[in-house]
């Protein structure tokens, strides 16, 4: 059997006047060499997996311990929040997902997976505009490209002239609408403020794990996430841990409607938090 397309590259082009850019030449003035050493690092990361990367504590944690001297967990997120303001990478794809990417990564990284037959691709994360050669050169290209959705949902583009940023705004939109109709039953804790759970994910965890106690498992989690902030996602990636985290309650039988000795955690919860890191960064969101 052949093994799976991987996602990422091994190599990148870099441009021969990258360091003489405005928007690096202010990083470079606030962040000194080192900053530009953990960009180029940080760069190197992101095209290895893709075109993206969930940049979160953890996250940073690894890349600092990856570049070695390039700096403390803390530089690297100061770093990634200079680079957000400088509109090196993308504000309204951090603020709402916590993951950085960029038009110009985009652009490089779908000319580098020409040869694909498919170019798959996050419809949330998308910034190109399919109908802008200096974006996506050729219909050939254009025609690759499926876009996913977070919800898990895919949307092949055919060729057609239909813009798919415009798209994901009306999606967006009766998105929201949908949300405002739906009753919120709790309110989880983000990074970026709360994580709203509608009536409509509410009844579709019980559906999925008839057999857990949802309430007592969320009630939980909740109460971990309080107790432990730097175990926060942002808003963008809370449902999947939300998934993650009941899941895992229903595959070790805590929080059973069978179970009688309590709500007391069977597991431990260290495991849990390497299993959940595991289970994001590899894209489970």
């Amino acid at each position: 059997m052949a093994r799976p397309l991987k996602d990422g590259v091994d190599y990148w082009n870099e441009d021969c006047y990258f360091y003489s850019n405005n928007k690096i030449r202010l990083l470079r003035s606030e962040f000194g060499a080192n900053g530009m050493y953990m960009l180029n690092y940080i760069l190197c990361e992101i095209y290895k997996e893709g075109y993206y990367a969930v940049c979160d504590k953890d996250w940073c944690g690894l890349v600092s311990d990856g570049a070695v001297c390039g700096g403390s967990p803390n530089f690297v997120e100061e770093l990634i929040k200079g680079c957000v303001r400088r509109s090196f990478f993308d504000k309204r794809v951090f603020d709402t997902f916590g993951v950085i990417t960029s038009r110009g990564i985009q652009k490089r990284y779908i000319r580098m997976l020409n040869k694909r037959v498919e170019i798959r691709m996050i419809k949330e994360y998308f910034l190109l505009d399919l109908n802008d050669p200096n974006d996506v050169p050729t219909n050939e290209m254009k025609a690759k490209i499926v876009l996913k959705s977070i919800s898990g949902t895919e949307n092949p583009i055919n060729g057609t002239n239909n813009q798919v940023n415009d798209s994901i705004k009306t999606q967006s939109k009766v998105k929201e609408s949908k949300v405002k109709k739906s009753k919120v039953c709790y309110r989880i804790p983000a990074i970026n403020g709360e994580f709203e759970l509608t009536q409509d994910f509410y009844n579709e965890l019980t559906h999925t794990y008839s057999d857990t106690d949802i309430d007592g498992s969320l009630k939980k989690m909740i109460s971990f996430l309080n107790a432990n902030p730097a175990k926060k996602r942002y808003v963008g990636n809370t449902k999947a841990y939300i998934e993650l985290w009941i899941g895992t309650d229903a595959e070790r039988g805590v929080h059973s409607k069978q179970y009688q000795g309590g709500y007391e955690a069977t597991y431990d919860i260290d495991s849990f938090e390497n299993l959940s890191s595991a289970a994001l960064d590899e894209g489970g969101f």
